[in-house]
């Protein structure tokens, strides 16, 4: 899946396209699935299963199932933030990943290095630093959610801030499984249909426009 602080640019730019007003709020919605410990399977809504090809990430369910409370960001980022799973799901490592994984385990540290060198490329390449870093310090309003707690989300955002504190020293290092223009496209591409799927709903329409 998507690193956390690709999931935090995605929830910022869905978040300033949309005029969110709470977008601290949002952005920790947009994290949170990446918080739970040990009910992983769970926090992101799985359905299907790996060996049969048919492993989906059910963000419909999810949206149905909290479409009701009254905290709409927290809701609408963590309904991004499965969005984007998903397509990272069906384009990343279901075609090709999962595959060259499995044939060769040591891909792993080389993929793990990576998501570490991208967290930093990727933040200078949308020049977000400054601002993320601002507002995950904001206050935000967390819902309660069976699938992860806020006990959870609350522990998790030192680890966010800590991936915004790095050495530029890695933005030289090359990248050996991905490449920038493939996890850039991928991020684009879930901000769009993040943006697209929330216009369709009438109520996030609402909270939109009113700046929830």
């Amino acid at each position: 899946m998507g690193s956390r602080i690709m999931h935090a640019i995605i929830a910022y730019k869905v978040a300033e396209a949309l005029n969110i007003q709470d977008q601290a709020t949002f952005i920790i919605g947009g994290i949170a699935a990446d918080a739970a410990i040990m009910a992983k399977d769970a926090s992101h809504f799985y359905s299907g299963e790996l060996q049969r090809f048919t492993r989906t990430i059910n963000y419909e369910a999810f949206y149905k199932k909290y479409k009701n409370e009254v905290s709409k960001n927290y809701i609408n980022g963590y309904y991004v933030h499965l969005i984007a799973d998903d397509l990272w799901l069906q384009g990343f490592f279901i075609p090709w990943l999962k595959n060259r994984l499995e044939a060769k385990p040591e891909l792993l540290n080389a993929y793990h290095n990576d998501f570490k060198i991208l967290n930093a490329q990727l933040v200078e390449h949308y020049h977000l630093n400054e601002q993320l870093s601002a507002l995950l310090k904001e206050p935000f309003e967390i819902c309660y959610l069976q699938e992860v707690s806020h006990e959870e989300v609350t522990a998790f955002i030192p680890s966010i801030l800590s991936d915004l504190q790095y050495d530029t020293e890695i933005l030289k290092i090359p990248l050996t499984v991905f490449t920038m223009e493939q996890i850039v496209g991928y991020i684009e591409t879930s901000i769009e249909k993040s943006i697209l799927l929330l216009k369709q709903s009438s109520k996030n329409n609402l909270s939109i426009q009113k700046g929830y």
